[in-house]
């Protein structure tokens, strides 16, 4: 039982210095995102809202991917689908706000990331039409290609 309680320490302690060590000695990057320590205080980020959304005649395709921005309460869509808008955006109230990127294909993915400076969405494409933002390996299959992107990680 002793053994027990000297793990979950020691885990407590590495999981205090990685908080502390990426809120002080992080990149500049990792800076800027915000951290909720108190999880009594941190908003709920999920519910079910069974009026979510308030005009669901936007989705006219089938919805394939969602990513929340939090730090501005919007809500990312990716649908699939001929001759519609792919991407939708909502408040988190379920308020529709705009349709953007009709030159998607076929999105796959979609990673909202946002600091108290700027605001990004990362989407996987897996259609025909693509820009390459950054590189890491060639295509193929082996280590380090890529075969069909599905999801984005930052």
């Amino acid at each position: 039982m002793a053994r027990f309680w000297v793990c979950v320490a020691g885990a407590g302690f590495f999981l205090a210095f990685l908080v502390l060590h990426s809120r002080f000695c992080g990149s500049p990057v990792l800076r800027n995102f915000t951290f909720a320590v108190s999880w009594r205080t941190e908003k709920i980020l999920y519910r079910l809202d069974v009026g979510w959304p308030k005009h669901p005649e936007y989705f006219t395709g089938t919805t394939f991917c969602v990513a929340v921005d939090s730090l501005n309460g919007l809500v990312y869509i990716g649908q699939r689908g001929d001759n519609i808008p792919k991407i939708l955006v909502f408040t988190e109230d379920g308020y529709f706000l705009r349709a953007w990127n009709y030159t998607v294909d076929t999105p796959h993915g979609i990673f909202a990331a946002s600091t108290l400076y700027e605001q990004s969405v990362w989407i996987t494409d897996v259609g025909s039409d693509f820009m390459i933002l950054w590189l890491h390996g060639e295509n193929g299959t082996g280590p380090a290609k890529f075969n069909i992107p599905h999801r984005v990680y930052t």
